[in-house]
C-alpha cells in the first residue's frame, strides 16, 4: 500500500518519553494529506479514555488515547474520530446518524489499508460497511459507539434511520466514493491502493507524475475540492435535500466547464462518466437525429485513442460493467439499440511510422464518399491529439467534408486529452462540431470525468425518444440539462467528486498566464529530449507539430513526448507493448525488493504503452511522458521556490524516471526471475 498505519519502530519507541512524542506521532500521522486535509477547525487533546480509542465531547473537539498513537490502528482511529467531528458539524442534533455514519466511513477507510484487521470496536460493526442494516441491528450498533460521544442520551429512532438511508451511500472517504460511478477501470487494487494505470485516489506527493496522458493520481488541491464536494453532499443529504443538492452540483460543474472554454453562449454541456462514456453518448445522439438513415462512424488508430472507443463508436459496451456497476457482456450492443453502426477505421501510422496528413486526409475523403451514397450519413471522429499527439483530419479538411457533405455528416470532436486552448474549443463548437473533454487528462483530474460540448440546440427534446433504454446504464438524468426520460435517476455522486478535482486543477492553469504556461511546457519538452539524448535504450520522442490556427496559444507546444525502448543486445529492435507493459507496472511500483537503493522503491507515473503496427511479427510500443496543467500552476506558483527552483525540481524528478526505466533495463533478467518467484 501507498501508505501504512503501521508505526515504525523509531517512532514506536517516542512513547517511552512522554506527551509531548504522543504529539510527534500525531503531526506524523497529520502528513497524510487524506486526514490533514479533515481537521481545519478541530481541537485536538490526548488523554486517557479508560480504553475507549477516542472521544467527541463537543462540537470541533477530538480526544485521542495514548494507546491509540501508540497501536497499529492509529490512522484508522483518527479517521474514525474525524469524521464524526465533520458530521457532527453537519448535523450537531442527529448523534446516533453521525456515530453509524463515521463508523461507515472508517471501516471503508480500513478497506485501503490492506495488512490490517479492524481494530476492536470496528470489528463489531463490519456490517456497516456494505448495505444498510436493518433497524434492530443499527440501534443495537448505536449503543456500541454511543460512548465516544459523552452525554450522547439519544436513542435510535426511525427518524435516524430515514437521515441515514438518505446518506448511506455518502458515508464513505472521498477516495472510496471516486472509485464509484464508471466502469472496471475506477477499481484499485487492495494490496496497493493503485488503479490499473499505477495511480490512486489519495495524493502521493512522492511519486514523480508525469503520466497524465493516460491517468493522475489525486492532487492536494484536487481531494481537498472533492472533499468539500462530499460534505456539500452530506449536509445535504442530512437536511433532506439531497436531490436539488445533486443537481446544483451537476449544474455548477456544467456551467464551470462553458466559462472555462468561454462558449456559454454557443454551447450546451453533458457530463460522462470518462472520456469513453462520452464517444458513445456523441454516437447515440448522432443516431437519434436520423434513425431511420444508416450511421456509419469513422475512427482514426483505436490504439491511439482510448482502448473502448472501437466499441463505443459501435453502440457496444466497451467494459464489462458499466457507470452504475451493472455487468455486461462486451462487445455487445447496448441494451435497446437495433442497429448496427459500421465503423472504418483510418490507420494513422504504417509499419509504425506516421502517415503524412495528406495520405490520412485523403483516405478520410474517400471512406466519408462512399459511406455518404444512398443517402448514408457519416459520424466522422476526429482526433485533436491522440495518445501520441497526433491531429487527424486537420481542422481545415474536416470543415471542408462539412461543407460538402452538409446534415450527412456529423463531426465529433475527441479532445479528451485536453490538450486544447478555449480559443480552438470555440472554434470547433461554431463549425458545428460536438466537441469531448475530461477532466482526467491533461488538467490531471482523478480518473475518470468527461463532458460533451455541443452546438446550442444541436439536441432537440423530441430526438430523445430514440435513444435506447440501454442508456440508463451509462449516464444520469442529472448529467444533462434536460435530461433524456430514458437516462437513468440513479445519482453518480463519484463522477461529482472527480469532476470537483478536476475543476480545482482547471481553476489554477487558468490562473497562469500565457506567457508562463508556453514558457513552462517549452522547457519541459526541452528537458525530456535531454534526458535521453545519448542513452543507448531509448529511442529518440516523436515531435509532434500540429496545425495552429492564428492566434494559437500553449497548446502549440507539444506536452506528449512518446519513445521507444530498446532490448538490451539488440540496439535495432523495440520493445513490444507487453513488454513495455511490465516496464511501465515496474516503474509505478516498489521495486526495492528485487533492487536496491530509493531509486527503486520510488513510485514514477508516466503513460501506459501505445501499441504501434505489427513489425516482423512483433508488436512493438511506444511509452509516453506528459505534461498536465498542475506541472504547470504547481511550477509557477505551487511548489515553494521561485520558478527556476521549481523547473529543477522538475527536471530532478524527470531524471528520476529515465534512470528507473535504465535501472530496469539493465536488470531484466533479475526483475523476470523476481517476478516469476512471486506468482
Amino acid at each position: 500500500m501507498q501508505t501504512s498505519t503501521a508505526l515504525s519502530s523509531a517512532e514506536a519507541s517516542l512513547f517511552n518519553f512522554g506527551a509531548n512524542q504522543y504529539e510527534a506521532v500525531l503531526k506524523h500521522l497529520l502528513m497524510r494529506a487524506e486526514l490533514r486535509l479533515l481537521t481545519a477547525g478541530v481541537s485536538f487533546k490526548i488523554r486517557a479514555l479508560g480504553g475507549l480509542p477516542f472521544a467527541v465531547p463537543a462540537q470541533n473537539q477530538l480526544i485521542l488515547a495514548p494507546e491509540t498513537l501508540a497501536g497499529p490502528h492509529a490512522a484508522v482511529i483518527l479517521r474514525h474520530g474525524l469524521e464524526l467531528v465533520r458530521l457532527r458539524e453537519l448535523a450537531p442534533l442527529a448523534r446516533p446518524v453521525c456515530g453509524l455514519l463515521a463508523a461507515r466511513t472508517a471501516l471503508h477507510y480500513l478497506s485501503f489499508e490492506s495488512r490490517l484487521q479492524p481494530d476492536p470496536l470496528l470489528a463489531r460493526l463490519e456490517a456497516l460497511i456494505g448495505s444498510l442494516p436493518e433497524f434492530d441491528v443499527l440501534s443495537r450498533f448505536w449503543e456500541i459507539l454511543s460512548v465516544l460521544q459523552p452525554g450522547a442520551m439519544t436513542t435510535f429512532d426511525h427518524a435516524s434511520f430515514d437521515l441515514l438511508a438518505a446518506s448511506w451511500q455518502l458515508a464513505m472517504p472521498a477516495e472510496k466514493l471516486m472509485t464509484i460511478g464508471g466502469d472496471e477501470r475506477l477499481r484499485l487494487d487492495p494490496s496497493t491502493g493503485l488503479n490499473k494505470y499505477g495511480c490512486g485516489t489519495r495524493p502521493m506527493p512522492d511519486a514523480a507524475a508525469f503520466g497524465s496522458c493516460t491517468a493522475s493520481t489525486i492532487s492536494e488541491r484536487g481531494y481537498s475540492s472533492a472533499e468539500a464536494c462530499r460534505q456539500r453532499l452530506l449536509r445535504a443529504a442530512l437536511g433532506g435535500y439531497i436531490k436539488r443538492e445533486f443537481s446544483n452540483e451537476t449544474h455548477g460543474i456544467r456551467t464551470h466547464v462553458l466559462n472555462h472554454y468561454q462558449v456559454t453562449d454557443i454551447a450546451d454541456a453533458i457530463l460522462a462518466a470518462s472520456g469513453t462514456d462520452a464517444t458513445l453518448l456523441a454516437t447515440l445522439l448522432a443516431y437519434t437525429r436520423a434513425p431511420d438513415k444508416k450511421l456509419t462512424s469513422i475512427l482514426m488508430s483505436p490504439t491511439e485513442t482510448g482502448s473502448g472507443v472501437l466499441n463505443a463508436v459501435a453502440g457496444r459496451h466497451f467494459a464489462k460493467s458499466t457507470v452504475f456497476r451493472r455487468e455486461v457482456e462486451l462487445g455487445v450492443s447496448i441494451a435497446g439499440l437495433n442497429k448496427n453502426f459500421p465503423v472504418e477505421i483510418i490507420p494513422l501510422r504504417r509499419a509504425g511510422v506516421r502517415r503524412s496528413r495528406n495520405e490520412i486526409n485523403a483516405e478520410i475523403g474517400r471512406q466519408v464518399a462512399a459511406a455518404t451514397g444512398n443517402q448514408g450519413r457519416v459520424l466522422l471522429h476526429m482526433i485533436h491529439s491522440s495518445k501520441t499527439g497526433i491531429q487527424a483530419p486537420d481542422v481545415g479538411y474536416a470543415q471542408q467534408l462539412k461543407n460538402i457533405y452538409g446534415a450527412q455528416l456529423e463531426v465529433v470532436v475527441d479532445a479528451c486529452q485536453a490538450r486544447i486552448s478555449t480559443l480552438q474549443v470555440r472554434r470547433y463548437l461554431e463549425s458545428g462540431f460536438t466537441v469531448l473533454l475530461t477532466g482526467s487528462k491533461f488538467f490531471s483530474g482523478p480518473a475518470f470525468c468527461g463532458i460533451l460540448l455541443t452546438p446550442q440546440h444541436s439536441n432537440p427534446v423530441n430526438h430523445f425518444g430514440h435513444l435506447p433504454h440501454g442508456i440508463e446504464d451509462y449516464s444520469s438524468q442529472l448529467d444533462w440539462v434536460i435530461p433524456p426520460p430514458s437516462a437513468s435517476t440513479a445519482f453518480n455522486s463519484g463522477l461529482l467528486l472527480r469532476w470537483a478535482a478536476a475543476l480545482a486543477e482547471m481553476d489554477a492553469f487558468a490562473a497562469v498566464a500565457p506567457r508562463q504556461k508556453a514558457l513552462v511546457l517549452n522547457e519541459f519538452g526541452h528537458m525530456v529530449t535531454s534526458h535521453m539524448t545519448g542513452r543507448w535504450c531509448f529511442i529518440t520522442p516523436e515531435t509532434i507539430s500540429l496545425p495552429q490556427p492564428e492566434g494559437a496559444d500553449w497548446d502549440n507546444n507539444s506536452t506528449i513526448l512518446a519513445f521507444g525502448l530498446r532490448l538490451p543486445g539488440t540496439p535495432h529492435c523495440l520493445m513490444d507493448s507487453n513488454e513495455l507493459a511490465q516496464v511501465h507496472r515496474w516503474l509505478y511500483s516498489d521495486i526495492s525488493h528485487s533492487l536496491s537503493g530509493s531509486l527503486a522503491a520510488r513510485p514514477c507515473q508516466i503513460g501506459q504503452p501505445v501499441q504501434l503496427d505489427s513489425q516482423q511479427g512483433r508488436s512493438a510500443g511506444l511509452l509516453r511522458i506528459a505534461a498536465s496543467a498542475r506541472l504547470v500552476s504547481d511550477c509557477v506558483s505551487g511548489m515553494g521556490g521561485s520558478e527556476r527552483e521549481n523547473l529543477e525540481r522538475i527536471d530532478s524528478d524527470l531524471n528520476d524516471v529515465f534512470h528507473k526505466i535504465a535501472l530496469i533495463l539493465e536488470n531484466l533478467s533479475s526483475l523476470r526471475e523476481s517476478l516469476s518467484s512471486h506468482h
